[in-house]
């Protein structure tokens, strides 16, 4: 009976260390430029390198603010350093004018090696700086071409809106609000272009079904405020 007491220690010492061990993360924080402007509610998901048919997402993707300031975290189960690489999808098109909705440009980053934590909670930070998405778009790589899930409406004359839309889908869609509006920082005339917002719909609104049994009442959407920086689209002059 002693015996196998102490072979019950001996295993569960063993075992143990190797529970907590082996946890690896990364942490990012960086600005998203656009041609001098903040490439505002971009798309930033982080990666396990290790293949080209392997990458791994490591953590939940995030959004640029409107500012395009990003901070980024995530880990993952490991024995050895996270080969990191950090994904971007955004609408910086080489092409300047020409909308590609729904589609996105899709710019891929490499992380430094040493900036892979030996821990859950990462210790050292990679200072990205500011990622100018313009350079990244020489060679345009589409990606993320999402359904439209409802046809285009316009705010009546009180500046009212109501939209909705489904489509056939097994997982969770992740719902984005685009809005092309003429709320200018002047009233410098922008040759027939639009400015552009995105706004996430919370997940709690999506709904299961055809029809929608809750929606979101987004109340007064201050275009200025929420806007901040220009961000033109949809140039048809």
């Amino acid at each position: 009976m002693t015996k196998i007491l102490e072979y019950s220690y001996i295993i569960l010492f063993i075992f143990l260390p190797l529970t907590f061990a082996g946890t690896q993360s990364i942490r990012g924080v960086g600005r998203l430029l656009c041609r001098g402007k903040p490439a505002q509610y971009a798309e930033l998901q982080l990666i396990n390198t290790r293949g080209e048919k392997d990458n791994i997402p490591i953590g939940d993707p995030v959004f640029s603010d409107p500012d395009g300031y990003f901070e980024i975290s995530g880990s993952m189960h490991q024995f050895y350093p996270i080969p990191g690489g950090l994904r971007v999808w955004h609408e910086c098109f080489y092409d300047i004018g020409i909308h590609h909705d729904p589609c996105k440009s899709l710019l891929e980053v490499e992380i430094p090696i040493e900036y892979s934590n030996d821990s859950k909670l990462p210790k050292k930070t990679w200072e990205a700086g500011i990622i100018d998405l313009e350079v990244g778009v020489l060679r345009q790589n589409l990606e993320r071409c999402d359904k439209i899930l409802a046809d285009d409406v316009f705010s009546d004359s009180d500046g009212y809106f109501d939209i909705s839309g489904s489509t056939t889908q097994i997982t969770n869609m992740d719902v984005r609000l685009t809005i092309w509006h003429d709320c200018f920082e002047d009233e410098r005339p922008r040759g027939g272009c639009k400015n552009w917002l995105e706004l996430q719909i919370p997940s709690l609104y999506v709904n299961k079904g055809p029809f929608p049994m809750t929606f979101l009442e987004m109340g007064n959407l201050d275009l200025e405020k929420e806007q901040k920086k220009e961000h033109l689209d949809k140039c048809s002059g």
